[in-house]
């Protein structure tokens, strides 16, 4: 893999906004992302990972609730 791009959402996947990343090694990123106030998430964080490789491969993998804010 050689870029990684994350996108969070708070509205159920009307919006997306990107989420800082980071290549920690050959194949390996992390990514931070800031949560809003739990009031202005009631459907959840969302998570949009899209990834492509040395030879222009893509993939893109969406989690419409990937958890919930207490």
């Amino acid at each position: 893999m050689t870029s990684l791009k994350a996108e969070t959402t708070f509205d159920g996947g009307s919006t997306w906004h990107p989420a800082t990343t980071k290549a920690t090694g050959k194949y390996t990123f992390t990514t931070t992302v800031r949560n809003p106030r739990r009031d202005q998430a009631a459907k959840g964080v969302g998570l949009r990972i899209s990834a492509t490789d040395s030879q222009g491969n893509t993939v893109r993998q969406t989690l419409p609730a990937a958890y919930t804010l207490r």
